[in-house]
């Protein structure tokens, strides 16, 4: 169930980073909070301290930020009870 979370949350993420429209970014977001909601449910903690640390750990992972021709990274760092978990998805 973590590993859905966690590829879920790389997906939010690398549509928040490149997505093109209010309507897909927001959809996006959905996501991310979805991930984080779910991750709450695994690990006991607060959704909303799970959406804070996710968006660290993707900034972290420089998957916020892109430059010009930059393609997504596909790659997730979450830290949940104190580990850290990472992810990569196709």
């Amino acid at each position: 169930m973590s590993r859905i979370a966690i590829k879920l949350a790389a997906l939010g993420q690398d549509g928040l980073t490149f997505a093109d429209g209010d309507y897909d970014l927001d959809r996006y977001r959905q996501v991310s909070e979805l991930a984080a909601e779910l991750l709450a449910a695994i690990s006991g903690r607060l959704a909303a301290e799970l959406v804070v640390e996710l968006r660290m750990a993707a900034k972290l992972a420089g998957l916020s930020s892109p430059g010009p021709g930059d393609v997504p990274a596909n790659r997730c760092a979450i830290v949940v009870g104190g580990s850290a978990a990472a992810d990569s998805y196709r």
